[in-house]
C-alpha cells in the first residue's frame, strides 16, 4: 500500500511539474510574440523615418494603421531613436519644397501633423526659409489660380500669416 501511495504521490508531483512547465512555455511563447511585435514595429518605425519625417503622434498613428497594437506602436516610437525636433525641421523643409507657407502658417501645419509647439517652432526656425520669398511664391500661387486685386491679395497674404514687411516685399515683386 505504501508503494502504491508513493507511486500516486510521484505521479501527482510529475503532473504538477509538467503542468507548470507547459504553463511556463505558454507564457514564454506569449512573451516571444510580444517581443516579435515590438521588434517588427520598431523596424517599421525606423524604415518610415528613413523615408520621411514624422511626428511622434504621426508615427504612432501610422504604425497602428499598419496593424500594430497601441503598445507595439508606442514601444517602437519610444525606442526608435528619433530626434523629434529634427523630424519637425525635415517636415518643414518637405512642406516648403511643395508649397509656400508663412512662418506662422507652417508652425500651425506642423502642429496639425502632431508636433508639439516647441518642436514645430524649432523646425520652422531651422528650416532655412526666406519668408519674403515665401510671400512672393504664395502671392503668385494665388494669382495663378484666380484674379485678385492688389488690395485683396494684400489681405489674403496677411490672412495667411505673412508679416506686413513680407507682404509689402511680395507686392513690390509681383506688381
Amino acid at each position: 500500500m505504501k508503494k502504491n501511495k508513493a507511486i500516486v504521490v510521484f505521479i501527482a508531483t510529475m503532473a504538477l511539474l509538467l503542468s507548470s512547465v507547459v504553463g511556463f512555455n505558454s507564457m514564454f511563447s506569449q512573451a516571444k510574440r510580444v517581443a516579435y511585435g515590438q521588434s517588427n514595429a520598431l523596424q517599421q518605425a525606423q524604415n518610415y523615418l528613413n523615408f520621411a519625417p514624422f511626428s511622434k503622434k504621426g508615427l504612432i498613428k501610422q504604425l497602428k494603421f499598419e496593424g500594430y497594437s497601441d503598445n507595439e506602436a508606442k514601444y517602437a516610437v519610444k525606442n526608435c531613436g528619433a530626434n523629434w525636433k529634427d523630424q519637425a525641421e525635415r517636415k518643414a523643409i518637405d512642406y516648403l519644397n511643395t508649397a509656400p507657407f508663412s512662418k506662422s502658417g507652417l508652425i500651425k501645419q506642423l502642429k496639425f501633423e502632431g508636433f508639439t509647439a516647441k518642436q514645430a517652432e524649432y523646425g520652422v526656425k531651422n528650416c532655412g526659409a526666406n519668408w519674403k520669398k515665401q510671400a512672393v511664391k504664395k502671392g503668385k500661387q494665388y494669382l495663378d489660380s484666380m484674379p485678385f486685386s492688389k488690395s485683396r491679395l494684400i489681405s489674403q497674404l496677411k490672412y495667411e500669416g505673412f508679416t506686413k514687411k513680407q507682404v509689402n516685399y511680395a507686392i513690390k515683386k509681383i506688381y
